[in-house]
């Protein structure tokens, strides 16, 4: 589902869009898939995306969670659970990406957004939207059903503060979405 940025005409917004699928598209290269691998994006493809969006740069990070059906938090998640976890929010959320967002497979069972070019509402609307279509999505694990929960933090960033993915993230855990 398409959002539309306030601030950003029609003509501006596919520009936006073309400038993220090209990176995305050279990110990929020789893989398939919706999301990028976080190992790809370098602080060079991050200051990259904060020019393409005009200096600015938002970042929502979903943190996945597994809880047993009666809500207790699972332990974190060994690496089979975390990719299990991954797919199953992946498929709940479907295209709920615009063009111009580049989504990234973090380690640690998290996905981010980086939405070049957002203000605060952009990042909240998003993060807002994310949430609920992943808590409560339940899995079959290890011979048990899970929920999943969705921990939603997001930050934006100017290019001059731009330092890595891990500080992007740091920086978006420290804001969680209410």
């Amino acid at each position: 589902m398409a959002r539309a940025s306030p601030h950003v005409p029609a003509n501006g917004r596919l520009e936006l869009a073309q400038q993220v699928s090209a990176l995305r598209a050279r990110l990929l290269r020789g893989t398939s898939g919706p999301t990028v691998p976080a190992s790809l994006v370098t602080p060079w493809e991050l200051l990259r995306l904060a020019a393409i969006g005009d200096g600015t740069l938002g970042c929502v990070l979903v943190r996945l969670l597994a809880e047993d059906e009666d809500g207790t938090l699972r332990a974190p998640a060994e690496p089979a659970r975390q990719l299990q976890m991954v797919e199953v929010a992946l498929q709940r959320l479907g295209a709920s990406h615009r063009a111009s967002d580049l989504v990234v497979r973090a380690p640690d069972g998290r996905l981010v957004w980086l939405l070049p070019r957002a203000d605060r509402s952009m990042v909240d609307g998003l993060g807002q939207r994310l949430a609920p279509l992943l808590d409560g999505s339940r899995f079959w694990h290890q011979d048990a059903y899970l929920r999943l929960r969705a921990e939603v933090g997001r930050t934006i960033v100017q290019a001059r503060s731009i330092a890595d993915l891990a500080t992007l993230c740091h920086a978006a855990e420290r804001q969680p979405l209410c």
